[in-house]
């Protein structure tokens, strides 16, 4: 008699695109933080947020449940209210720093090395970002893409300046098919801007982004810094679902095959376990071919397969 299977996926089992929404109009449930969690704080109608480079790189996070990258369209869009702004709150550093919001990399945001003060720190991002005033540099509203090896692709809109009290709605959509970032903003319901669009050369070579987050960044390795308070609410997300598995499991013998709808750009690979407790990769790794495909394994237990964007 052959064991029961456990069959199923690392990834939802979904199609088309998937839409997240955030009014913060109850106490937020579909969020983590990472870092210094004093810095964000619901107040029952948005969040307040609190961006201090003296604290370490912290997040406040919404996993995407999947991995976008430069050939998907996606769009996030956001309300932003900055109360007050103080540059050079660090000795030594006295420049201006940023306020940011955006798309990350969950791996790469919170590895040892990554520096947002630091070209060379920073990695696989999509972000909004305003920089105040600093002397004679006017204030900053900067749409930034950093690949996955450091490429970074910018617009810097100055003078920008974002008044303290006002209500600012930014939503920024990317295309994929003209490798373009478009932003456009609002302040208290009516136009500001234009803001300058960011295209990707084709030298520039990818990113991978997996999570939104309200960001505040440590400022180190930088020559600025920065503490800002505001609110940040109607969060909204667009962009496709996971690869859709249409899943069938069976032996062939004394071999388990799983049977699936595959999506290009994305690696599966079967994984077993005898105690549900830990997996464990068998097999080589399939790179998907917009197609069906097949993967095999002869050990008695449970299985699944997983999808990830290499």
């Amino acid at each position: 008699m052959k064991p029961f299977l456990l069959f199923m996926v690392v990834v939802p089992l979904l199609g088309g695109a998937a839409t997240f929404t955030e009014d913060f109009s109850a106490a937020p449930t579909n969020w983590v933080v990472h870092g210094d969690t004093s810095l964000f704080s619901w107040n029952t109608n948005a969040l307040d947020v609190t961006w201090d480079s003296r604290a370490p790189n912290s997040y406040f996070y919404h996993k995407l449940g999947t991995v976008l990258a430069r050939d998907d369209d996606f769009r996030f869009e956001f309300d932003l209210t900055l109360y007050d702004a103080n540059i050079g709150v660090t000795p030594d550093r006295p420049y201006t720093f940023e306020v940011a919001l955006g798309l990350i990399n969950l791996r790469s945001a919170i590895a040892p090395d990554f520096f947002r003060g630091q070209f060379t720190g920073t990695r696989n991002i999509v972000e909004f970002d305003y920089f105040p005033a600093f002397s004679s540099f006017g204030a900053t509203v900067a749409t930034t893409i950093v690949s996955s090896n450091n490429g970074f692709a910018y617009a810097h809109n100055f003078p920008m300046e974002m008044p303290f009290g006002d209500l600012f709605h930014v939503r920024m959509e990317y295309t994929a098919s003209n490798s373009t970032l478009t932003t456009t903003m609002t302040r208290n319901g009516e136009a500001f801007g234009p803001l300058e669009e960011v295209r990707l050369g084709p030298t520039f070579s990818d990113f991978r982004v997996n999570a939104f987050s309200i960001s505040s960044y440590s400022d180190e390795r930088a020559d600025g810094s920065i503490l800002a308070h505001g609110s940040v609410d109607n969060i909204v997300l667009v962009y496709p679902d996971p690869p859709t598995l249409r899943l069938t499991g069976h032996y062939v013998g004394d071999v388990f095959e799983a049977r699936f709808s595959s999506r290009a750009n994305w690696q599966y690979q079967l994984e077993h376990t005898t105690n549900l407790s830990f997996w464990n990769a068998v097999g080589a790794a399939i790179p998907g071919t917009g197609g069906e495909l097949a993967l095999s394994h002869n050990r008695p237990g449970f299985y699944r397969v997983r999808a990830d964007r290499p």
